[in-house]
């Protein structure tokens, strides 16, 4: 090993010319490295300047690597990556100490690795704090002074003038120089490599733009510009929120009542179900306390419930009459006015500033581009195109209507058929809640009893529906033209929804996923054929999975039965339970060597359960529809597997609307939002109260219009 570093003239050797070794005890030198050698730094002064050719990124911020720049007097700059650099490692008997190229410190060799990787880390942690400092400096500097002729400063909204950047974006210096975080002007430095952001021109190279910003783009008629907000103060509200006052509140909001004691007194008696004479002893009692303060006007419960009556809205009741078997059937139909009642909540100054009249498309920053979204009703395509529809200055007001008929009785013997309305204007959480600007019941339609001579006749079936829809149907048509429609496969049948103009009874329905998944396909399908195939193992499986089901930890809003193979339960909630346990419950009942159907099954159901958490987002990107739409045909094609292997086992008919269906649930999403603008879950939730009026509110005769009034 030659220990020789110098020439003969005591002149410290070139890198090149020196051999190097890994060890004092190698005989072997290194192979120089031609690379290497060429990126080894002599001494001289250094300087950090930005990457010219960075791809991938489009903010001065993620300028994360450096080019270092070799000067001397007889050589031009040369420009190389000190990450890249490769150190050789200096023989101890040769220099026992080592200068390191950012700190200007020596280094022992041994500890070369750990320092270098410490010291650069701090570097760049330095060089991201100069950067922002001259960002600050650069704003301030062109708030106080225009901007020279070599060099403009410009935001997104010098591109597009409908883009306004809202505080807290940089501005970045554009053009044909460009000033560094180090104040060095590179004169060639311009981003001709770097991506457009969406809305850019021409004339502008680049945005900076921060991950998660939020684009909001109004529809063209509202003539509202649009804007990029900060993730953080990101806030959704209508453009007229801000010029917005909330108004004084009102001084007498007990109106129709007298007196704010008299609505007290009469809350109370309602929330207390009490009955007549209840409620003339409670007034009484008041009437004694309050002769020597406020006048007290009530004498009885006439008094109160005129009162009540004054403060609801009044139904309408109309007598339909339908023909059948040479007889005449009598049914009442009750409703309000749908625009009394919308207009009603416009004139609500607490509720007002919450409407959103005009159409958005909303999309988020991810680094690269920004990416639309939907949630709201207002933010989807439906409520785009029907304002497309209106001429600039009108506004559309969507209404959601759900019918479906209850059960009031335990028994079941007496049903309801109420009809609730909710404006999709309003955000989901205050549509879909039960205060003001929540679900109203605005109709009962009447439910037809079952004549044993007539049911499960296809007349009595036709009968029972002209009754609900019979103030828009025609009568029935004749024998003969009955005759011609069967040659086509047509039926006259009008639908409720034709008599509406500009009305597309196809676009107008939702996909439900409360009555199609975990009320439909899963708990009379799915959960039923899986049934049988635990059942087909023994009794010592299905008690299994009863156990497992007991096991199963306790979750925030979810149901926890201790038993789901031998009970039949009726809430649709509970069934949505059941499936997000059960693959867990039952994944070692059904192996595939024990029970291959069974096995296969399970698999459907797991890809089932995903269909439904895809379904269930409450907010959709076209990376998620994509997703949801896959997995669709992943559990169609393992179903229709399983349906093929049953064919001859069982011969169930698995030909039903629910589930065809689900192929619409991704249309309706990008139509009219995420699923809990539309899903019936809220509007079910109202039964309750429903029945409640009528075990404690009526005398159950006739109780459409006590429950009605009571309900107002």
């Amino acid at each position: 090993m030659s220990n020789s570093a110098v020439n003969a003239n005591g002149i410290l050797k070139d890198a090149s010319e020196i051999e190097w070794y890994h060890d004092p005890d190698d005989d072997m030198p290194i192979s120089p490295h031609p690379e290497s050698l060429s990126k080894a730094l002599p001494p001289g002064p250094r300087t950090l300047l930005a990457s010219r050719d960075i791809r991938g990124t489009s903010t001065v911020k993620n300028l994360a690597y450096y080019n270092l720049v070799r000067t001397g007097s007889n050589s031009n700059p040369t420009i190389v990556n000190p990450f890249e650099v490769v150190r050789p490692r200096v023989h101890p008997t040769l220099v026992n100490l080592t200068e390191h190229y950012l700190c200007e410190q020596n280094i022992k060799p041994r500890g070369w690795a750990t320092h270098r990787k410490a010291c650069e880390k701090n570097a760049s942690k330095r060089a991201h704090d100069e950067r922002v400092a001259e960002s600050i400096r650069q704003r301030k500097a062109a708030a106080n002074n225009p901007v020279g002729p070599g060099r403009r400063t410009v935001n997104a909204a010098v591109a597009d003038p409908n883009i306004n950047v809202l505080p807290n974006h940089t501005q970045v210096a554009t053009g044909s120089s460009l000033t560094s975080s180090h104040g060095i002007n590179h004169p060639d430095f311009i981003f001709d490599d770097l991506p457009f952001s969406p809305g850019d021109d021409g004339d502008l190279k680049y945005h900076e733009f921060q991950v998660d910003d939020i684009k909001v783009k109004h529809h063209p008629n509202s003539g509202i510009p649009t804007k990029v907000h900060v993730f953080s103060d990101f806030k959704r509200h209508p453009a007229h929120y801000s010029s917005w006052s909330t108004p004084e509140p009102d001084a007498q909001l007990w109106c129709p009542f007298k007196s704010r004691l008299e609505f007290d007194i009469a809350e109370i008696a309602l929330e207390a179900a009490l009955n007549n004479a209840q409620t003339d002893h409670l007034l009484d009692i008041c009437c004694h306390c309050a002769r020597q303060s406020e006048k007290f006007t009530f004498q009885n419960h006439k008094d109160v419930r005129a009162k009540w009556d004054a403060a609801s809205q009044h139904f309408t009741k109309d007598v339909v009459s339908i023909p059948f078997a040479d007889a005449s059937w009598d049914f009442d139909v009750y409703y309000c006015d749908l625009w009394e009642w919308a207009t009603d909540l416009l004139h609500d100054p607490y509720l007002f500033p919450h409407f959103h009249f005009d159409a958005q498309r909303l999309s988020k920053f991810d680094g690269w581009s920004f990416e639309h979204f939907v949630d709201e009703p207002f933010t989807a395509q439906n409520f785009w195109d029907a304002q497309s529809q209106l001429l600039p200055d009108a506004k559309p007001l969507v209404f959601i209507l759900y019918a479906d008929k209850t059960k009031l009785s335990s028994f079941g013997t007496a049903k309801g058929y109420p009809v609730v309305a909710r404006l999709a204007n309003l955000p989901t959480d205050i549509c879909n809640g039960q205060g003001t600007g929540g679900g109203y019941v605005v109709g009962w339609l009447p439910v037809v009893k079952e004549d044993k001579q007539h049911s499960g006749k296809p007349a009595w079936a036709n009968f029972k529906a002209m009754a609900i829809l019979a103030t828009a149907r025609a009568k029935e048509t004749a024998e003969e033209r009955e005759e011609i429609l069967k040659e086509y496969g047509l039926h006259d049948i009008l639908n409720a929804l034709w008599t509406m103009k500009s009305t597309d009874v196809h676009r107008v329905l939702s996909w439900d996923k409360l009555h199609f998944h975990s009320g439909g396909k899963w708990s009379d399908h799915l959960w039923v054929e899986l049934q049988k195939h635990i059942s087909s193992l023994g009794r010592d499986k299905i008690s299994q999975v009863d156990k497992n089901c007991q096991a199963f930890p306790c979750w925030q809003d979810q149901k926890h039965p201790n038993q789901v193979m031998n009970i039949a339960f009726m809430d649709n909630s509970m069934h949505e339970d059941i499936l997000k346990m059960i693959i867990y419950a039952t994944h070692d009942i059904l192996p595939e060597q024990d029970c291959p159907l069974g096995y296969l099954l399970l698999h459907c159901v797991c890809l089932y359960l995903e269909l439904n958490m895809y379904a269930s987002l409450e907010v959709h990107t076209a990376k998620t529809i994509s997703s949801g739409c896959h997995t669709h045909r992943m559990f169609s094609a393992i179903l229709h597997q399983y349906i093929d292997k049953m064919a001859d086992e069982n011969g169930k008919n698995w030909n039903f609307p629910k589930l065809h269906m689900d192929l619409h649930i991704f249309d309706d999403v990008k139509a009219k939002g995420a699923t809990q603008n539309y899903n019936t879950k809220p509007n079910e939730k109202m039964h309750g109260s429903l029945k409640d009026s009528y075990l404690l509110w009526t005398n159950f005769c006739d109780v459409a219009e006590q429950i009605l009034r009571i309900n107002q």
